[in-house]
């Protein structure tokens, strides 16, 4: 046992400051001495590496390292095949001295090569330790600090397991990100995701069997998933046991494992629980002992059963599962031997079917007891009378229900799906060879046999000792960087004391976009605009491939992109850098001492940069392209020499360049123009002196004028996951917090008004996260965009920015009408305006009093609802005192009932006053005056239409020529169940063509839906209403459903695939299957999925922007979409009318005349169709189009028709009060729109009393604390 090899006397003879260990023994190749870990190559640099898992295309590795590589490997053992690709990858470098940045980079190159589950350590001489876990995060991995004995620095520890994070006495247990690797020096702790996104997917099995109950995996407590999963098999348990009319006497553990499960169990179903084994704990597991006959007879050994307990009585005995199905035969024998009537088993896990290739012995196919068997075919080779197992939907709910964002669990052992790909017949079969017994009989020594370390398995420990560490510190001189940089020797990592931790571990996940903040996140760290995403490729300063001309001098700090950064203050000096690729960008420094920089790209000028800011910040983004041809390029920065006036200097720098590395296709447009607002400092990563070549140009799709045409132009600068129409000229877009390439204050921007005029943006300041917010205008004009998440990616620091939680955050925009807009911006602060109780996925509609109602949402995010985090309530903004809320949620059935497909509900405010709501399948009419609802017919075929299975919807125009009456079209969606688990899902399953379409008059309700075909079906798609009472449907997904990172088939990360790239027209006045057409459509060649969005402008043409199915930026299929699109109908090309003289304001039922100018056309005709449309464009994101709304006014047209007189809408039922766009359309071609308030310009009504007692009644961010609560009960 460890205990006995590693004594205090071993361990204090050790010498150094850091150090790796290894618990295990193979589940491939061979147990000898010699696969033992660490494993260790002296070249390049001196690597020690542990690595706990098992690969799957070890084939082709071996070949690569033979043929190509020229690396010998002496062993069987995948850990020092690891091992050799890692160094491979160091060594290509070729550099003496390598940096953080090469170490990354080897790293994610590893995880390009290699297939499977892995999570691996490795020691650096003289540099420090690196660990990283594959890109599924399979296997468990974690990290944990202290502070040092010393009293200075802290001492590090990586394991799989908290529970020797505990022992040690190590705080602050993060985990390691799926995909991430993490590098500790002595003088700072670097953190980097170095792979492309990939399904989430920790091994189920370790909640089951093999972690220790005190431990917590990815943020779920062991011992609590056990806990439910005793609740779950109870009720299966009570379900088989009536069906077969038998009864159980008493309930009985199998140790030690299956306890908790048990005393759960036996509490559910009221039956005494037992302790009828005394284990003797000098026997290791037995199915993983090498041999058959050694397993059968040490369970003999390991058991011995209590007759008292047994006697006469029917036995339930609870395990935690049955693989080869020897321990359980031998312990029914045992039982039956001292006198038991029956015994029936049950397992908390289900039948294990298939063999593990993930690292855990699962042994061949033919072994496992349950393979090719029924439930009473393994009861009869156990010697069981019954056998009752955990379903599979139970488990996993047991698991997840206390991490609702994992949506995915390695569950192959049970189903055998391989979440890595690439298992087939032939490899089972080969593994097995390997795996089988007498293959591993070879190596017995004695009667226990040899179990040392190999980096084929993942079964660790034994005797419920801590198990299959991992654990790591650093220490001693830096590799190639002497203590001139602040590296000094006297700063240790880990001592001595800490080295029980090379015995195991697991970590807490705490994963950004499922409602946890990230680790550190109160402690300031930069959030700079530098990063790598996937996709793209880091180029430090000091890369051999970056040329310099001129006199350039090195300088060395941690605050450096890989440490180092080159800059030069003379004229004419230049740096010249030749890549391929689709995109390019060039990191520096600013402050007052730099000056103004020349671009060239392919020998050609492009931009003037000034480096010159007022406020000193590192790994700026100075300058970027993306939208370069695929192939090889040469960027060329020629210090000009000139500067600013307030400069001092005329240094320029080079950090690191990033290669977007791209495919051959249209690339999102480089070249916005920021908005520079307030001092030059404010914005220095803009540094735009003179406007560059402009590379945006238009791209006409159609250039016949009596034709729809689309065009591209333009750049969001941020993704446009949220968009409104703020004024005639300029809209608001909203992103989460991620890497945009604009930036503000230093770091990423991700909210920017866009001038629709001149296509330039100007960022904005966002406290807290806008995540899939909601949004809404007041009565008066003032735009609030609600909700959020926590911060998100663990390269964005919530200190540097503010730590606010956008969960109950109401950011407020007031209206900014004119066209300078540098002093318009977001407004938040969450101890004076917030809401009651946490939303994610929330819909804001604003209502006849022109207040907004705040409608369902997620309370901690996660990709599909549940009751766990289901917020079925309603709010008001500004609060209400109405029944007996007093400014508190309202609960509301309808999102209980319409669980689980119901986030971002689809609502309508209708002209009674009442709110259309639709989710999941089910929709209703809510009578918020009353607080009733009225249950409507189900959406027709099982067609699910909010988020994810994510339809669009709008209410028709209403009109006075039929008073009014109100009718909804609903568009697309998916009818994929769901109650589904996500890896069971695809990527590739159809979306629906469905639209239903119901009069919500009392004759239309009974009549019910009706319902017609798209021509392509779509989800996520996006309705426009158009002032001509048409619709426009684009956007969206043909196969598939909303989110990233959750599904099978993923395409880069996006859940959804097969872009629908041709938008379709629908006009709702035809007869039914007439209604839709596509004649004179043009095609856009981006894609628009996932947190894309589309709306009317006040040209009457329709702005595209967004798609982005990715946790932050990335670069491959499906990347980040900066990219805008402008699609303009055939009314755009000809003769149109125009109106002057158009108030300000316009009253309920107010006569107002305003100037027109017809078409010549129409002059000369009569009879000629004229109306006034009234339109909101809504507030869209996530193909909710939430206040959309088209009114046709009462109008008339003087006998000159020169004027119009308008008599505004009769109430705020009919239009809530509120801006609005007035269109005049005659014969079907609109006019321009103006902007117009409806109502009297005030905001609503507020309840000071409400609004006191909530800000009296919550907290703000209430769900930091209620995290950090439950946080410390569960793990």
């Amino acid at each position: 046992m460890v205990r006995d090899v590693f004594d205090s006397n071993a361990v204090a003879r050790l010498i150094g400051g850091m150090g790796i260990g290894h618990v295990r023994y193979p589940t491939a190749g061979s147990s000898h001495h010699a696969e033992a870990q660490p494993f260790y190559v002296n070249s390049p640099y001196g690597i020690v590496f542990a690595h706990n898992g098992n690969l799957i295309n070890t084939a082709s590795l071996l070949h690569f390292m033979d043929a190509d590589a020229h690396r010998h490997i002496n062993t069987s053992s995948d850990s020092e095949l690891l091992l050799n690709i890692f160094a491979n990858n160091l060594q290509k470098t070729g550099k003496f001295r390598i940096n953080e940045e090469d170490i990354f980079t080897a790293v994610g190159g590893l995880m390009e090569q290699v297939k499977g589950a892995y999570a691996c350590v490795a020691m650096l001489a003289g540099f420090g330790i690196i660990a990283f876990r594959d890109p599924n995060g399979i296997r468990p991995l974690g990290m944990a600090s202290r502070k040092a004995a010393a009293g200075t620095g802290k001492d590090w520890l990586f394991s799989s397991e908290s529970v020797v994070a505990d022992a040690g006495g190590f705080a602050d247990w993060e985990d390691v990100k799926p995909g991430e690797a993490v590098i500790i020096t002595r003088s700072s702790v670097s953190r980097r995701r170095v792979a492309a996104p990939a399904t989430f997917a920790p091994d189920i099995f370790e909640y089951v069997y093999f972690a220790r109950p005190d431990s917590v995996l990815d943020g779920i407590s062991v011992y609590r998933s056990r806990m439910a999963m005793g609740d779950a098999l109870a009720r299966e348990v009570k379900r088989v046991l009536a069906e077969k009319n038998m009864s159980v006497d008493v309930v009985i553990p199998v140790p030690d494992t299956s306890r908790v499960a048990a005393l759960n169990l036996a509490q559910e179903l009221n039956l005494p629980y037992r302790e009828g084994f005394v284990k003797n704990r000098y026997v290791g597991r037995t199915f993983i002992m090498p041999g058959q006959q050694m397993r059968k007879k040490n369970v003999r050994r390991k058991l011995n059963a209590m007759a008292l307990e047994f006697v006469g009585k029917n036995v339930l005995l609870v395990d935690d599962s049955i693989v080869r199905g020897t321990t359980s035969k031998e312990i029914i024998l045992m039982a039956k031997d001292v006198g038991a009537k029956n015994v029936i088993v049950a397992s908390c896990a289900p039948p294990i079917r298939y063999s593990n290739v993930y690292g855990i012995d699962m042994p061949s196919r033919f072994e496992l007891v349950a393979h090719g068997r029924t439930t009473e075919e393994i009861a009869e080779a156990i010697g069981a009378d019954m056998v009752i197992f955990q379903t599979l939907p139970d488990l996993v709910s047991s698991v997840r229900q206390f991490n609702p964002s994992i949506t995915h669990f390695d569950c192959s052992v049970f189903t055998g799906e391989y979440v890595t790909g690439g298992v087939d017949a032939e490899y089972l079969d080969e593994l097995e060879r390997l795996r089988a017994d007498n293959i591993k009989g070879k190596t017995l020594v004695g009667e226990v046999g040899v179990l040392e370390g190999k980096g084929g398995g993942g079964v660790r420990g034994t005797n419920g000792e801590v198990r299959d560490a991992a654990p790591v510190s650093s220490g001693g001189p830096m590799n190639g960087v002497d203590d001139t940089i602040g590296l000094h020797n006297s700063f240790k990592i880990l001592e001595y004391p800490a080295l029980f931790v090379l015995f195991s571990a697991v970590f807490a996940r705490d994963a950004a976009w499922n409602g946890h903040t990230t680790p550190g996140s109160m402690t300031p760290s930069a959030f700079t605009p530098y990063y790598v995403p996937p996709g793209a490729k880091s180029y430090d300063s000091n890369s051999p491939l970056v040329h310099y001309s001129g006199k350039w001098t090195d300088s060395f700090s941690g605050r450096y992109i890989g440490k180092t950064l080159r800059s030069t203050t003379h004229a004419k000096a230049s740096v010249t850098f030749t890549f391929t690729g689709t995109g390019i960008e060039w990191f520096g420094n600013v402050d007052r001492k730099h000056g103004i920089a020349d671009v060239f790209l392919d020998g050609k000028l492009v931009q003037h940069v000034d480096a010159y800011a007022g406020v000193a910040r590192k790994q700026q983004r100075m300058f970027w392209n993306f939208d370069l041809p695929l192939g090889k390029h040469t960027i060329k920065i020629v210090n000009s020499g000139r500067k600013s006036p307030r400069a001092t200097r005329t240094v320029i720098d080079i950090d690191a360049f990033v290669v977007t590395q791209g495919r051959a296709r249209v690339r999102q447009s480089s070249t916005f123009q920021p908005k520079q607002r307030g001092r030059p400092e404010a914005h220095a990563a803009s540094n735009v002196v003179a406007r560059p070549q402009n590379l945006a140009q238009a791209v006409p799709q159609n250039s016949n004028p009596a034709q729809w045409s689309l065009q591209q132009k333009g750049s969001t600068g941020v993704n446009a996951m949220q968009l409104a129409i703020i004024s005639p000229s300029h809209a608001i877009v909203i992103d989460k917090v991620e890497h945009n390439p604009l930036t503000i204050d230093g770091h990423p921007a991700w909210a920017a008004l866009y001038n629709l005029n001149t296509h330039t943006v100007k960022p904005l300041h966002v406290k807290s996260n806008s995540f899939c917010a909601g949004g809404s205008f007041l009565g008066n004009g003032t735009l609030i965009n609600v909700g959020g998440n926590p911060v998100v990616e663990d390269h964005t620091s919530a200190a540097d920015f503010g730590d606010a939680d956008g969960l109950q955050a109401i950011r407020l925009f007031q209206p900014c009408d004119s066209d300078d807009v540098d002093n318009c911006d977001l407004f938040e602060d969450h101890n004076r305006i917030r809401m009651g109780s946490p939303r994610w996925y929330n819909t804001v509609l604003r209502i006849s009093d022109g207040s907004a109602m705040i409608i369902g949402g997620s309370m901690k995010g996660g990709w599909i609802n549940n009751a766990s985090t289901n917020n079925p309530t309603i709010e008001y903004f500004p609060p209400k005192n109405i029944h007996g809320s007093n400014g508190l949620p309202i609960h509301l059935p309808f999102l209980v009932d319409t669980l689980n497909s119901n986030l971002f509900p689809i609502a309508f405010s209708l002209p009674d006053g009442r709110i259309f709501l639709a989710a999941n399948r089910d929709a209703m009419i809510y009578d918020w005056k009353s607080n009733s609802e009225r249950r409507l017919p189900q959406i027709p075929n099982g067609v699910r239409v909010t988020y994810p299975m994510a339809g669009t919807a709008l209410l028709l125009p209403l009109s006075p020529e039929n008073n009014y009456t109100p009718e909804v079209l609903i568009c697309g969606g998916s009818a994929i169940d769901d109650t589904r688990p996500s890896w069971e899902i695809s990527s590739q399953e159809p979306a629906s063509a469905q639209c239903s379409r119901m009069v919500l008059s009392e004759d239309g309700i009974k009549a019910g839906w009706q319902v017609e075909q798209m021509p392509q079906a779509r989800t996520m798609a996006d309705a426009v209403l158009l002032p001509t009472g048409k619709m426009l449907i684009v956007n969206g997904a043909g196969t598939g459903i909303s989110g990233y990172g959750n599904v099978k088939d993923q395409v880069g990360s996006s859940n959804a695939a097969n872009p629908v790239f041709t938008p379709v027209l629908y006009d709702p006045s035809l007869p039914a299957g007439q209604r839709f057409s596509q004649g004179g459509m043009p095609s856009s060649n981006i894609p628009r999925l996932y947190h894309s969005v589309a709306t009317l402008t006040p040209s009457a043409g329709i702005m595209i922007a967004g798609s982005n199915p990715n946790l932050d930026r990335s670069e491959v299929q499906f990347g980040t979409e900066y990219r805008v699109e402008w699609l303009n109908p055939p009314y755009m090309a000809v003769e149109r009318p125009t109106i002057e003289g158009v108030p300000k304001k316009i009253g309920f039922g107010e006569r107002v005349k305003v100037q027109v100018k017809l078409p010549t056309s129409t002059l000369s005709s009569k009879g000629s169709d004229i109306k006034v449309a009234l339109m909101d464009l809504g507030f869209v994101t996530h193909a909710v189009h939430a206040s959309s709304r088209l009114v046709y006014l009462v109008t008339s047209l003087s006998d000159d028709k020169q004027m119009l007189t308008i008599t505004g809408p009769p109430d705020g039922d009919v239009y809530p009060p509120g801006p609005g766009w007035l269109y005049v359309v005659i014969d079907g071609v609109p006019s321009t729109g103006a902007n117009v308030m409806i109502g009297d310009g005030q905001g609503p009504p507020v309840d000071q009393g409400a609004l006191k007692n909530l800000l009296s009644k919550t907290d703000a961010d209430q769900h930091e604390k209620l995290k950090g609560k439950t946080n410390d009960e569960s793990e």
